[in-house]
């Protein structure tokens, strides 16, 4: 299950990188959220709509995971 690793891997990352701008949204310390959107944001591409995406990915590859396993029996 080579592939069901790889997804499990990237919907890490997506997680990590989702829950350090959520920290970053409190404190401002990395400066992450900053350096993503800047000082202006749109309806497509703010915050909120950053977490939405990477949700939203997580979930499709969440998805997929159930797809491609296979009960042993």
């Amino acid at each position: 299950m080579a592939g069901y690793k790889v997804i499990s891997i990237i919907q890490s990352l997506f997680i990590l990188i989702c829950g350090i701008s959520v920290f970053d949204t409190f404190n401002d310390i990395i400066g992450m959220n900053t350096a993503f959107f800047g000082t202006i944001g749109s309806d497509w591409w703010n915050v909120f709509a950053f977490w939405a995406y990477c949700f939203v990915v997580v979930g499709i590859l969440q998805l997929v995971k159930g797809i491609i396993v296979q009960e042993k029996g």
